[in-house]
């Protein structure tokens, strides 16, 4: 029977330690320098109070009767919305539901530079029980530099960029405007693709595109150095031109042919009317 016991407190703490471990992971939200975002509770109930604290600090109080204007709140669901983001607007924020603590939201505001970036980094009020983070910079546009070593057999696409501090990145490469499924920053081409349904000499050009939270570039498009020459497509009026000098040459032909029978029976009807006739 002790024993039995002994194995149901072990159980308690494990499912303690779990609910835990919920409770304090904490959810990741970008929002640009400048605009908007909406922390959301992520709750379900009846909402009698709410509270959403930047570390320790109050940021908005809702206990049925009054509430602090620092963000827009919506009583109903208890979702946040912040708008004209700052850089120190850079934290973690805590909701607390009907007095219940809630998943804590980490708001990281995408700045306009570099410059902004470490100048915000040095501003921020960091919570001592979480890690210290730095906002991100918007993406650059990339450029596509090509190396090929074996001109004849493959070659390498690099999506290149200043990233510093616009992390995390992400990669995306294009055929012909086509999404390929390749998120890395090198891509290697071939003349004769890996896969035999990919047809690399058909593609005219591959473009990259660099993306993160709240910001999305694309790079200019590059010839594809393995694609087929296809013979010059010959334009809707040639097309049309050369119809219709057909059609004359055949008309002519058959016009000639008319002619020629007509000149042929009048000949034969004029040597018809003046040959000689003897009488019986």
């Amino acid at each position: 029977m002790k024993r039995q016991q002994q194995n149901v407190t072990v159980w308690k703490q494990i499912l303690n330690l779990m609910s835990a471990s919920r409770s304090s992971a904490e959810v990741t939200v970008y929002g640009k320098l400048g605009g908007e975002v909406a922390l959301h509770p992520g709750v379900q109930t009846s909402i009698t109070s709410i509270v959403w604290k930047e570390g320790a600090d109050i940021a908005v109080e809702w206990d049925g009767t009054e509430e602090d204007q620092r963000g827009r709140l919506n009583r109903t669901s208890g979702v946040m919305t912040i708008t004209g983001l700052v850089r120190d607007d850079s934290k973690v924020y805590t909701p607390e539901i009907n007095n219940k603590k809630g998943t804590p939201v980490r708001l990281t505001v995408i700045c306009k530079s570099g410059s902004d970036t470490k100048a915000a980094a040095s501003q921020l009020m960091q919570p001592t029980e979480f890690p210290s983070f730095s906002p991100s910079a918007p993406v650059p546009v990339p450029t596509v530099t090509k190396q090929c070593v074996d001109a004849e057999a493959s070659c390498t696409l690099t999506c290149s960029a200043d990233t510093t501090g616009a992390d995390p990145v992400t990669y995306r490469w294009k055929s012909d405007l086509r999404a390929v499924a390749h998120p890395l920053k090198d891509y290697v081409i071939k003349k004769v693709a890996d896969d035999k349904s990919v047809k690399n000499e058909t593609v005219k050009e591959f473009s990259c595109e660099l993306q993160n939270p709240v910001s999305l570039e694309s790079s200019q498009a590059v010839a594809n150095p393995f694609a087929r020459e296809s013979p010059p497509r010959k334009s809707f009026w040639v097309k049309i031109s050369n119809g219709v000098i057909v059609f004359i040459c055949l008309l002519g032909a058959v016009l000639l042919l008319v002619a020629a029978h007509r000149l042929k029976a009048g000949a034969e009807h004029l040597r018809d009317r003046i040959r000689p006739r003897h009488s019986s």
